[in-house]
């Protein structure tokens, strides 16, 4: 049956960001797919994650910065990004971003496997911030890379 959803499920969430769920655990139950908009203010990021879902990101306005083991991207407005399951990365916005995340799966906290405090800030993916800084790994996209993004939009070094 189609349905109309009138209004999407609030999610609450730290450092600021807003989140709406349209389909998903939240708002529907639906556990094979979750569709959310997010508003990221200025400066926000989040610990990096090994998700156990794909992860499809559609940015509207802003940007956003992805890190990931081989290096970094921006996504720019108008721009998408797929971080496959099991892959580990890291979202942050220095300018702010609206954006459309899509996980396939579902989202859901324990899902998302988000690195502890102690891990992002020195541990297991502290080579992953020594190789972005240095402009290691390109993206094997045509979406510029850290030496290519001006430094406003690249996230400081925990």
């Amino acid at each position: 049956m189609t349905e109309l959803l009138a209004a999407p499920a609030a999610i609450p969430a730290p450092a600021g960001k807003l989140i709406e769920e349209f389909f998903g655990r939240a708002s529907t139950g639906d556990a094979t797919i979750s569709v959310a908009r997010m508003v990221a203010p200025p400066g926000w990021s989040e610990p990096g994650q090994r998700p156990s879902f794909e992860e499809l990101t559609v940015v509207l306005e802003g940007s956003l910065v992805v890190e990931h083991r081989e290096g970094r991207f921006v996504v720019a407005a108008g721009q998408a990004c797929r971080a496959r399951p099991e892959e580990w990365v890291r979202y942050s916005s220095p300018t702010g971003a609206h954006y459309v995340a899509i996980c396939l799966p579902a989202f859901s906290p324990a899902a998302a496997r988000r690195d502890d405090e102690s891990a992002e800030l020195g541990g297991s993916h502290a080579s992953v911030d020594a190789d972005a800084d240095a402009g290691a790994g390109a993206s094997a996209s045509s979406t510029p890379d850290a030496s290519s993004t001006p430094d406003e939009l690249v996230p400081p070094s925990t």
